[in-house]
């Protein structure tokens, strides 16, 4: 599949990844996450990471985990605490970075990380896609072109997803 999605003008960057609902836990309590794995050279091309406390973009580091500020609180975890990823079984992390992210839960890590949490090698199963315009009209039109492609199932645009978010919310007066 990569090698037809390259060949798209559109694209500006492109990284092979891997994502995965997951349940983080500590003794503290149990939520719903997603866990997605990338290269540490391209994840900055597609997420902003930075630090909760100084601001500073974060590296993806080689082992251990990156967590969301409002994770870590819920999970009660500091740098350097280990809690569990239930994903096809239990699985130990070790939080190496709290990042800002106020909408959901995201644990990133890069590939020597993951083998060393879960004992093999993940599975890519999505590609993260930056187009040079992203007009609305250009991501519907690369995305029928990529839902045509042998081996996609699914495209989202993530203006869109952002876009549901602030729909859903302009109801709602206080959030806590």
């Amino acid at each position: 599949v990569i090698e037809r999605i390259i060949d798209f003008d559109e694209i500006s960057a492109y990284s092979e990844m891997y994502a995965a609902s997951v349940t983080a836990k500590s003794d503290a309590y149990s939520i719903s996450a997603y866990l997605e794995v990338f290269d540490p050279k391209d994840i900055a091309q597609f997420i902003t990471l930075r630090d909760y406390e100084t601001k500073a973009d974060m590296p993806l580091p080689p082992n251990g985990v990156l967590i969301d500020i409002k994770l870590s609180e819920l999970l009660q975890l500091d740098v350097g605490d280990g809690f569990i990823i239930d994903s096809d079984g239990m699985h130990e992390a070790v939080v190496a970075g709290i990042y800002e992210n106020y909408v959901g839960h995201f644990i990133y890590l890069a590939p020597q990380a993951y083998s060393e949490i879960f004992g093999g090698q993940c599975e890519k199963n999505g590609i993260m896609l930056n187009l040079e315009d992203d007009s609305r009209a250009t991501c519907e039109r690369v995305t029928t072109e990529l839902l045509m492609l042998n081996g996609i199932s699914s495209a989202m645009r993530a203006a869109d997803t952002q876009d549901t978010y602030l729909k859903s919310m302009e109801q709602v007066d206080f959030v806590v």
